[in-house]
């Protein structure tokens, strides 16, 4: 927020330097595009000379001009020097001053164009007076002529010239805006006759000969910002922060056309809420180095630190910027007003607002009952639980925060906030739907495992979960964090994994339960179909029964362990009741694979069924009819 000086008249002085002259072969950088139209204020600029000549508009010149008053003789006689002079019998003096350094930035002016010489001649007589102005580029280029003017002349004798030094003020009314980089030219011509000799004085405090130009473009803050102590730009500031971070930055953006030299003082005021001056005119350091004299726009810093015990409320930055002319203003009036220009910004301490924050889920659900906590610069300063539709309402002071939240006591949220007014904030948790597919061995799934969860906070669920048909588990609105699965199959522990929950999954966990494919071969090599497979554990418990298949084979899926496999198979062979058994003790698991188990005693020899035993009597008594059929032929031949 910037607030502009009330219009006044103001005076910048362009100068005819000597040794402090800048040089203008380089083109000056230009922050800020585009020109400031204020209240035209009139400009002094002093002419001046200087030893070592420099190069103005693509020329070579001793004699330039700025806002600098420094006169490099300080006493009449030294001052005789520093005179353009005129003998008899040369009609008239020319003289010519060029701005220096170049514009840094685009200039208007409009009003009355004075021009102030000190003449004096050897006769006294009326004289002619002229004067042309010129904007020049460095590279001599006209860009704008005024023409040969003939301006109004005002002094204590009007137009005539007499041996003492009179003062000529030599005015005309003109209107043009010059461009960056380009550099005004000043030629006044005098004309007493070639009948006298006359002498033009400059570059004096006795006789000041200057350029007094009505510049509506001038030195001014164009930004005020305030920042806090790690350079963030705010406006509100927090007593709860710790000493290191309760400093208020202010940086005024400075502008001058005439380039960096000609601002002379950047002074900052803050005043508390009661209007006292909390910081008084401080001086502001310039903070930008490269080129400072000729650059249209730079940066002034001040730091205020504040105690923890500062007063609530709004604060208000005022920055003062005074140029050259304002300074010479001050030596002979004591004030520098009207050549002062300010800005203001405003920012707060410990201002408190209402703000209300919603808390969700990574579904967008609301969370009820979640702890909310605001901290700033470590320190808890309010806290609360959401209501039943997620949000938490709180009067919080103005400043940085930190909005901490937990779910079942695990912290679910971490999201920095500024306040500077009443607000409404919505914070995403990272709390998640995920579910658990449990497996075993070959990624096959494990319904009805019983599944403990131990939760980030260190709580353990109880009763267990039970996987469904499909091996899942799925938990609901849980926070993120490590959470420890305890999984029994068969009622003994076939897993124990710590998982980091990040989304909603699916997490496969595979299990130390092995598939066995159990194959029952008689004797003979052949599948046995209809065997029973039974597996027990070490201690004798039952652990799985199956039927083998047309294949011979059983699968179980089994814990890592050792366990007995018995397979007992009944069934009637050869029209004889067989039964047949074999056991192995002690089998380890500790891998999915097959295993072959060989019944002996099946198929037992055929001659000892009674299917075959019925063949043998079949075939006897077959025999024992053929041979009663053939004796009992023979009988009746005979």
């Amino acid at each position: 927020m910037l607030k502009k000086h009330r219009a006044a008249s103001t005076s910048l002085l362009l100068i005819f330097m000597s040794s402090a002259c800048f040089a203008l072969s380089g083109v000056a950088y230009v922050e800020v595009a585009g020109a400031y139209t204020g209240v035209a204020k009139p400009m002094e600029f002093y002419l001046h000379y200087i030893d070592a000549p420099v190069y103005v508009a693509g020329l070579e010149t001793k004699h330039i001009m700025n806002t600098t008053k420094f006169f490099k003789f300080l006493t009449q006689e030294q001052a005789y020097a520093n005179s353009f002079y005129k003998s008899v019998g040369q009609p008239k003096v020319v003289i010519d001053f060029y701005l220096c350094p170049n514009l840094a930035g685009p200039v208007s002016i409009d009003g009355s164009w004075q021009v102030f010489i000190w003449v004096n001649s050897s006769a006294y007589k009326p004289s002619d007076f002229n004067l042309q102005f010129k904007e020049v580029t460095v590279g001599g280029a006209t860009l704008w002529d005024s023409g040969l003017l003939n301006p109004t002349v005002t002094s204590s004798i009007g137009r005539y010239i007499d041996v003492p030094v009179y003062n000529y003020n030599l005015s005309t009314p003109l209107t043009h805006t010059f461009n960056a980089n380009t550099t005004l030219l000043v030629e006044v011509t005098v004309n007493a006759g070639a009948s006298a000799d006359t002498r033009i004085w400059y570059d004096s405090p006795l006789y000041p000969s200057k350029v007094i130009l009505p510049l509506e473009d001038y030195a001014r803050p164009i930004s005020v910002k305030t920042y806090d102590a790690n350079y963030t730009e705010t406006y509100v500031f927090s007593v709860f922060w710790n000493e290191s971070q309760r400093k208020v930055i202010v940086q005024a953006n400075v502008t001058d056309p005439l380039g960096g030299y000609d601002v002379y003082m950047v002074n900052v005021t803050i005043r508390n809420p009661e209007g006292q001056a909390v910081l008084n005119g401080a001086t502001m350091t310039r903070i930008t180095d490269s080129m400072w004299k000729t650059r249209y726009s730079h940066i002034y810093e001040a730091v205020w630190p504040y105690s923890h015990t500062a007063m609530s409320g709004t604060y208000t930055v005022e920055v003062s910027v005074v140029d050259n002319n304002g300074y010479h203003h001050q030596l002979n009036y004591g004030v520098f007003d009207p050549h002062v220009e300010y800005g203001y910004q405003d920012f707060s301490i410990g201002v408190q607002y209402q703000v209300q924050i919603r808390t969700i889920d990574t579904h967008n659900q609301s969370l009820a009952d979640a702890e909310v906590r605001a901290v700033s610069d470590g320190v808890t300063l309010a806290q609360g639980h959401t209501n039943a539709s997620g949000w938490w309402e709180k009067g919080l002071w103005a400043g940085y925060y930190n909005i901490t939240v937990y779910w079942y006591e695990t912290e679910v949220a971490k999201e920095p906030i500024q306040v500077t007014e009443a607000s409404n904030f919505t914070v995403q948790c990272k709390i998640y739907y995920p579910s658990f597919k449990i497996v075993d061995d070959v990624n096959e799934t494990l319904p009805e495992s019983e599944v403990y969860v131990k939760s980030p906070n260190g709580t353990t669920s109880f009763p267990p979960f039970y996987t469904n048909s499909a091996g899942f588990i799925n938990l609901t609105q849980v926070p993120n964090g490590n959470y420890t699965l305890t999984i029994l199959w068969k009622g003994i522990i076939v897993q124990n994994t710590t998982l980091n929950v990040d989304s909603d999954g699916p997490f496969t966990i595979k299990t130390h339960v092995y598939k066995l494919t159990v194959k029952v071969l008689g004797n003979n090599v052949a599948p046995v179909q209809g065997a029973y497979v039974i597996i027990y554990t070490q201690s004798g418990f039952g652990y799985g029964f199956e039927l083998s298949d047309a294949t011979g084979q059983t699968t179980f899926k089994l814990p890592e362990g050792t366990y007995k496999i018995d397979v007992r198979f009944s069934s009637v062979y050869w029209l004889s009741i067989v039964t047949a058994s074999a056991t192995n003790p002690s089998y380890t698991i500790n891998s999915s694979g097959p295993l072959t188990i060989t019944l002996t005693d099946f198929p037992p020899p055929i001659w000892t069924t009674l299917g075959f035993m019925l063949l043998i009597l079949l075939f006897l008594l077959a025999v024992i009819i053929a041979v009663f059929m053939v004796l009992r032929h023979r009988k009746r031949l005979k």
